[in-house]
This record gives structure tokens, C-alpha cells and sequence, in this order.
């Protein structure tokens, strides 16, 4: 059996793969110019900005620009458990740039769909970044 914290951390990233592949979806249907300036913005990480703010900013973007409240809230609470969970397992230490920069290109990828309006293309792009987050939470959680 594992522990709680990892079950926190790996179920709270297999809920974020279920629901924010759609959020991006909606994102790019309904998000106003205003909602992606904003995820634009936020898909590239500032210098001297801390990388978690920067992560949580750009989804919670995505979330806002996909008009369904509910979602958003929900969205919230996935976010909200897994920086609990990171915080018990003392992962608040600074990202590898290299990692910043991979994510950032990611978050690219998933902003250009939803400015272009490729709901199935920022569907996808979201899926994939999100999986290599799951995967690296995996491999962190369970070193061979």
C-alpha cells in the first residue's frame, strides 16, 4: 500500500489529465481576446518569477477562459490538494531551468491552439503536457 501523500499527488494528477484536456477545449470555443492575452502571457515564465506561481497562473487562465464555473471551482480543488500534497512530501524546491523551459514550451503549444481556436489541437496539447508532468511526478515518487 502506498503512502498517502504519493496517493494524493498521482490520483490529484490523474483528475487534472481527466478534466484540463477540456478546460483547453472550452478555453479555445469561448475564451474573450482578453482571456488569451492572459494565457499568452502566462505560458512563458517570467525571470525572477517563482516557477509554481507562473504554473498555477497560466492554468488557472485556461480554467477561467473555458466559462464553465463549475469546472473552474473543481479545477481549483485539484490544484489546492496537490499543493498540499507537495508541500508533505517537501517538494517545494526550485525547478531545474531546463524543466522551466520545457513547460513553458509546452504551455506555448497549448496557448497557439487555443488563440488559433483548435479546440481538438489544444485538447491534445494539453493531454501530453500533462502526462510528461505525470510522468515526472511518477518517476520522482517511484525511482527505480
Amino acid at each position: 500500500m502506498r503512502d498517502p501523500p504519493c496517493l494524493d499527488v498521482e490520483t490529484g494528477g490523474e483528475m487534472r489529465i481527466a478534466i484540463e484536456p477540456f478546460l483547453a477545449r472550452l478555453a479555445a470555443l469561448r475564451a474573450s481576446p482578453l482571456d488569451i492575452a492572459r494565457i499568452e502571457r502566462a505560458a512563458t515564465t517570467l525571470a525572477g518569477t517563482d516557477s509554481g506561481i507562473a504554473d498555477l497562473r497560466f492554468h488557472k487562465a485556461i480554467a477561467t477562459a473555458s466559462g464553465n464555473h463549475l469546472a473552474e471551482a473543481f479545477y481549483a480543488m485539484l490544484r489546492q490538494v496537490a499543493s498540499d500534497a507537495r508541500m508533505r512530501l517537501g517538494k517545494n524546491q526550485p525547478s531545474c531551468p531546463k524543466r522551466i523551459q520545457q513547460r513553458d514550451s509546452e504551455h506555448r503549444a497549448i496557448a497557439s491552439a487555443i488563440a488559433a481556436r483548435d479546440a481538438d489541437d489544444a485538447e491534445r496539447a494539453m493531454r501530453l503536457h500533462l502526462a510528461a508532468v505525470q510522468k515526472r511526478i511518477i518517476e520522482h515518487l517511484h525511482p527505480l
